[in-house]
Order: C-alpha cells, then sequence, then structure tokens
C-alpha cells in the first residue's frame, strides 16, 4: 500500500539520520514499525481478505441460484397444461428469497466494512500519536538533562583554569620571595662572614634558616606538582564527561530528528492505507448499488409473473363459473325435453366435471394469492433491511442505468410471458349444441392459448 516512493521516503528519513542517532532509537522505531505499520497492514491484509472471499462465496452461490431460478423458469413457461406449475412456482419463489437473502448480506457485509477499517486505522494511528508524543517528551528532556550538565561541567572547567592560575600566580610570588632572600641571605652572609668570628651563632641561625628555606621550597614544590598532576587529571576527567554529554546530546537531537521524519513517513502511510481502504470500500459500495438494483428487479420479476399467473386463474375461473351457470341451466331446461337417461347421466358427469374444475381453480387461485403475498412481504423486508434509501446524488444519477442493467440481468434467467387470453361471451339460450361441449377440453384449450413461452431475453413487466 502506497506503492514506491512510500519506501522510498522510508529509506530517506533513516539515511537522512547517518550516525548521529543513538542506537536505541533503531529498536524504538522497529517496535514502531511492527506495532503501527506492519500489524496495521497484516489486519487490513487478512480485513480485506474475508472480504473478498466472502463475495466470492456470495457471488458463487448467486450464480447456483439463478442457474436453478433459470431452470424453474424454463419449465413454468413451457408450452400446454401443466398441474404442477403452481409447486414450480413456489419452490422459485423460495429460491428468490434465497438469492435476495444473499444479496442482502453481501450489502450489509459491505456497508460494515468501511467503518471497522477507518475505526481500526483511526485507533492505530491515535496510539502511535501518543507513543511519539511521550518519546519526543523525553528525547527533550534528556536533551535538556545533557545540556545542562555539559554547561555545569563547562562552569567546573572555568573554575579549575581559574584556580590553576591563581596556584601559577601564586608560584610566581613565592619564587621572587625565595630570590630576594637568596639576594638579601647572599648580602646577609657577607656580613657574616666579616664578623665570622664575632657572630658564629648567626652562621647556625642562617643556616637552620636555609634548611627551613629548602624544606619550605620543597614542600612548594611538592604541592605544585600534586595541583599541577591533580588538576591536569581533573580538567582530562571533565572534559571527557563534557565531551561524553555533548555527545549524548547531539545523538538525543539525531534520534530526535529521525523520530519526527520516521512519524511524518508513518502518517503519509496512514493516509495511503486510508486512500487504499477508501477505494475498497467505494468499490463495495458500488457493487451495493448494483445488489440493490438486482434484489428489486427481482423481486419486481417474482411478484408480477405471479400476480400475472393469478388474474389469469381468476379469468378462468369466471369463464369456468359462466360455464357451469350454464350447465344449471341446461340442466334445469332437460325436463322439458324429454331426454334419454344416457343424455341425463352424461350431463351430470359433465355437470360434475365443471364443479370439480371450478373447485380445483379456487383452489389454485387461493395459492397463488398466498405466494404473491409472501413473496411481496419476504421481498420488501429483505430489501428494505438490507438496501437503505441512499441520499447519494451520483447515485440517484446512475439509479435507471443500474435499474436496466439489473432487469436485463433479471430477464436472462427468470423467464416471464405475455397474457393473451381469447374473450368468451356468455352462452345463449338457443344455443343448445353447447350442452356437448366437455369442461375439461374447454379449460385445456383456454390454459394452451393462455400461456405463451417468452422470447430468450425479455425484460420483467414493471
Amino acid at each position: 500500500i502506497g506503492g514506491a516512493p512510500l519506501c522510498e521516503s522510508l529509506r530517506e528519513v533513516l539515511d537522512s539520520a547517518g550516525r548521529t542517532a543513538a542506537p536505541t532509537a533503531n529498536d524504538l522505531l522497529e517496535a514502531w514499525v511492527q506495532e503501527f505499520l506492519r500489524e496495521p497492514l497484516e489486519d487490513l491484509h487478512v480485513h480485506n481478505g474475508q472480504i473478498m472471499q466472502f463475495v466470492q462465496n456470495s457471488t458463487a452461490t448467486e450464480h447456483g441460484l439463478t442457474r436453478r431460478i433459470q431452470e424453474l423458469s424454463e419449465q413454468i413457461c413451457q408450452r400446454g397444461f401443466r398441474p404442477d406449475r403452481v409447486e414450480l412456482m413456489d419452490s422459485r419463489s423460495l429460491l428468490v428469497q434465497q438469492l435476495l437473502s444473499s444479496l442482502g448480506s453481501k450489502q450489509r457485509a459491505a456497508a460494515g466494512c468501511e467503518p471497522r477499517i477507518e475505526g481500526l486505522l483511526r485507533s492505530r494511528l491515535q496510539a502511535f500519536e501518543e507513543a511519539h508524543a511521550a518519546s519526543l517528551k523525553e528525547r527533550h528532556d534528556d536533551i535538556a538533562r545533557h545540556r545542562a550538565i555539559s554547561e555545569t561541567l563547562d562552569r567546573n572547567v572555568e573554575s579549575l583554569g581559574r584556580y590553576m592560575r591563581q596556584k601559577e600566580k601564586a608560584k610566581e610570588e613565592e619564587d621572587s620571595a625565595a630570590a630576594a632572600q637568596r639576594e638579601q641571605r647572599a648580602a646577609k652572609v657577607s656580613r657574616v662572614a666579616e664578623v665570622f668570628q664575632e657572630a658564629f651563632s648567626g652562621v647556625l641561625a642562617i643556616i637552620e634558616e636555609c634548611r627551613r628555606d629548602s624544606m619550605q621550597r620543597m614542600r612548594v614544590q611538592m604541592e605544585e606538582r600534586i595541583a599541577v598532576e591533580v588538576g591536569e587529571e581533573f580538567s582530562r576527567r571533565l572534559r571527557h564527561f563534557r565531551d561524553f554529554h555533548s555527545a549524548a546530546s547531539a545523538h538525543s537531537e539525531g534520534s530526535l530528528g529521525l523520530e519526527s521524519r520516521f512519524g511524518g513517513w508513518l502518517r503519509q502511510a496512514y493516509v495511503a492505507m486510508e486512500d487504499k481502504a477508501n477505494q475498497v470500500a467505494g468499490d463495495l459500495r458500488s457493487h451495493v448499488s448494483s445488489s440493490r438494483a438486482r434484489m428489486m428487479a427481482l423481486s419486481s420479476a417474482g411478484t408480477a409473473q405471479v400476480r400475472a399467473q393469478r388474474e389469469q386463474m381468476q379469468q378462468v375461473v369466471e369463464l369456468t363459473s359462466k360455464e357451469l351457470s350454464s350447465c344449471q341451466e341446461t340442466l334445469a331446461l332437460m325436463e322439458f325435453s324429454r331426454p334419454s337417461s344416457a343424455e341425463v347421466a352424461k350431463s351430470l358427469r359433465h355437470f360434475e366435471q365443471v364443479q370439480e374444475s371450478a373447485r380445483w381453480q379456487q383452489r389454485e387461485v387461493g395459492r397463488l394469492q398466498e405466494i404473491e403475498q409472501r413473496i411481496r412481504q419476504d421481498a420488501d423486508s429483505v430489501v428494505a433491511e438490507a438496501c437503505p434509501l441512499e441520499g447519494d446524488a451520483s447515485n440517484q444519477e446512475r439509479w435507471p442505468r443500474l435499474l436496466s442493467e439489473a432487469e436485463a440481468w433479471v430477464a436472462g434467467f427468470f423467464y416471464t410471458w405475455q397474457r393473451d387470453l381469447p374473450a368468451f361471451g356468455p352462452p345463449k339460450a338457443d344455443e343448445t349444441d353447447q350442452q356437448e361441449i366437455s369442461v375439461s377440453a374447454f379449460a385445456t384449450e383456454t390454459n394452451r392459448r393462455a400461456w405463451r413461452t417468452p422470447p430468450a431475453k425479455q425484460a420483467p413487466e414493471s
């Protein structure tokens, strides 16, 4: 996600650090990459794989259901009279409900995909911002502490320099005093030499004074040597600590710059991941709109065909009722025409056949009404649950085209027929030859003329 430019920007961020960043910064960046980049990418990859697998499974299920619906539609639309046509339509309505449920589940999965991905990325980015802010605060504190220590050590070095200069000045003063004393001693020795015999005690005093001066000089030289050695050692240590803290401050500043650049790169990576997630969500939304149009077209086609079947059956029931009334009138008038026993038995059988046909047709009309009501209620509930109304202007503009494509898709496997019933008028009283017409032959001829197989590609009636 993000492509080669994002990888190149990460390489530039890491190369720009050079050798100024501390070694611990590498471990910190590795932990951040694992927690805030690799794990979100793996979660996003797994989630997209699950969504794609679900869509593929749903598509395969939809293809299987459409093939079965197409086979049942071909059987339903065959020419001639079929006693199992209503059972086939009932089975096809169940398959239509399964197809609508599959489309609805795919719609719900697509609707819940985008918020879940956005929430995952937002939580990971917020956690990274918190960790980054804490790390930046810690780095700033380290830099301030190292700078304070370095400044303190600089002041100590300056104080030590002043102390060394004072010691040197004191040594110079001691040397000057010693030179003056030597001069005085030489003069004194000359005077004592003159009066040596007179002041031998003065010679002893001079010797003692020389010894004391020698001891004093040795003590001063020893103190000077020790002070110089201690000062040099202490100065070396102070310079070492100052260099160490200066290097630590430079490493901290390098780590701070590296972390800042890495934070900018990671934000770019999250922007790229959000763009990819939005692209996947957009593809799913377009797929959802197509599924919604297919669901509405499929429910409309199923309801329309069952309604057409019911209306045709009601017309046949009306014709059968008229024929039953004609048979009743014929039986009522037979006593005035002196019929034979065979004619009476034939008329009674014909009347019973018409009654049985009327009862069967009434049952079929009731079953078709139940199927139509069930299909309408189930289809409306599935479409309303899985396909809420969308207020997007682009979807409203594309909706007629999507609906046309969905109707063409449904017409490819969901066959319908057109009604072409003949106009039958009521029987006349003077047409006595109508008494010999068979009700079963009349119903068969009516069904043969009422049912017609549609062409291979026919859009459903709206």
